[in-house]
């Protein structure tokens, strides 16, 4: 006799559950994505259909969230659960039945007020983005789910007729090679090619990315802000296991998920170092020895307001301005990693000047042992058809134009090394 399958909570669960996450997220200083993450892992009465069903629910709330708390101040005496309905019925269109009725009122003077239900940032911050409305529009919308496929493990058509008979739609990426973008939401986690290493989530932008290092089999690279090891895994892929990639970052609990990552992967060629701040010996050993350095550093997050729309309402302009001087220091403690001929890629998930081109300039100015590389030259040998994606030189994924995250990168060479 088949087994009967557990029944979801009822649909006030739900709500109460989206009520609940959208707070926190608001509240909690992290991003959105790991306070939802954090909130599973502790209550796992929700089946996956209600925990894909929540998330995309308080992510989207997230991504308007001037227009709900703008809502929610129009209704006198709201329940803390109608932020979640008002948004659901705003989004679904014409509100219907008795509830409804009273949340109406609301939903069309919050939607004058704010310019509509896709409405979400704060002045500050919409000014200094460029790209105005198509920009704003485009980041209220969902992301899409993209996939690396681990060419150490497999080709890019067998990962997607592998996922394919297991029931995943997928379509290769516009511009990398390694990509497969999800056609619809699946639990990908689920599948054969998931447990295999066969592919990692990775937006197509931070595989452009790790492109334009192009460190070859043999060579010493190194990831100065690896994290949880995204676009290192990506890099020992390029690497086919051979030479010495090297992952340095400060937080200990990011590279221990990164030597999960590596090890189902299947990256061997692989050294792992937590380091602290203010002690740079670790990295003195690599002086002048790197072919490639990476320094995928510490941002705004202005790129990824689609993944995490909390960041705008978080960020202020006094972060980002500390933000730039990290950015400033780590490429200073990075450079002499770099040998004569090496390269220093840059690269931010961030649509600000000021981390960007502005970043690099200042860089170039007091680094004259460094020009910049362009970086559709290096895409062309990638095999990358990057027209469009370099302006001046550099990478900037624009995601309005390119269906990606917002992405910028420079390809710095070293040109000799300064006594």
């Amino acid at each position: 006799m088949p087994r009967r399958r557990r029944a979801g909570p009822p649909p006030r669960a739900l709500i109460r559950a989206c009520s609940g996450l959208y707070r926190e997220c608001v509240s909690a200083s992290g991003a959105a994505d790991k306070a939802i993450a954090r909130a599973f892992r502790a209550d796992r009465r929700l089946d996956a259909d209600a925990r894909a069903f929540v998330a995309d629910t308080v992510q989207g709330m997230l991504r308007a969230r001037g227009f709900v708390e703008a809502a929610i101040a129009r209704l006198p005496g709201a329940r803390e659960e109608d932020a979640v309905l008002l948004f659901l019925l705003a989004r679904r269109g014409v509100p219907a039945g008795t509830r409804d009725a009273v949340l109406a009122p609301a939903i069309a003077a919050a939607e004058k007020d704010t310019g509509g239900v896709d409405a979400k940032l704060p002045d500050w911050l919409r000014k200094a983005l460029p790209g105005g409305a198509d920009l704003l529009r485009t980041l209220a919308k969902e992301p899409p789910v993209t996939l690396r496929t681990n060419t150490l493990r497999i080709s890019r058509r067998e990962l997607q007729q592998g996922l394919f008979d297991e029931g995943v739609d997928t379509r290769p990426t516009r511009f990398s090679p390694w990509g497969l973008t999800l056609e619809r939401r699946a639990n990908v986690f689920r599948t054969r090619g998931f447990r295999e290493g066969f592919f990692e989530m990775q937006d197509e932008a931070s595989q452009l990315a790790a492109l334009l290092c192009a460190p070859k089999p043999g060579d010493v690279a190194v990831d100065g802000c690896a994290g949880a090891g995204g676009k290192t895994l990506a890099l020992a892929a390029l690497m086919r296991n051979k030479g010495t990639l090297y992952a340095f970052d400060t937080a200990a609990f990011r590279l221990e998920a990164l030597r999960e990552r590596a090890a189902r992967a299947g990256v061997h060629n692989l050294r792992v170092h937590a380091v602290k701040e203010n002690d740079l010996r670790p990295l003195a050993r690599l002086n002048g020895k790197a072919a490639v350095v990476l320094v995928d550093a510490p941002c705004s997050g202005t790129g990824v307001l689609r993944r995490n729309p909390d960041i705008g309402w978080k960020l202020c302009e006094a972060d980002v301005a500390n933000l730039a001087a990290e950015q400033a220091h780590l490429l200073d403690v990075h450079a002499p990693l770099v040998k004569p001929g090496g390269r220093l890629v840059y690269a931010v998930c961030s649509l600000l000047p000021v981390e960007r081109e502005e970043r690099v300039e200042r860089f170039l100015r007091d680094h004259p042992d460094f020009r910049r590389v362009d970086a559709g030259a290096v895409f062309r040998v990638a095999g990358v058809k990057g027209e469009g994606l370099v302006v001046r030189g550099d990478f900037h994924a624009d995601p309005v134009r390119h269906e990606m995250d917002g992405f910028y990168a420079a390809v710095l060479e070293r040109t000799s090394a300064l006594a």
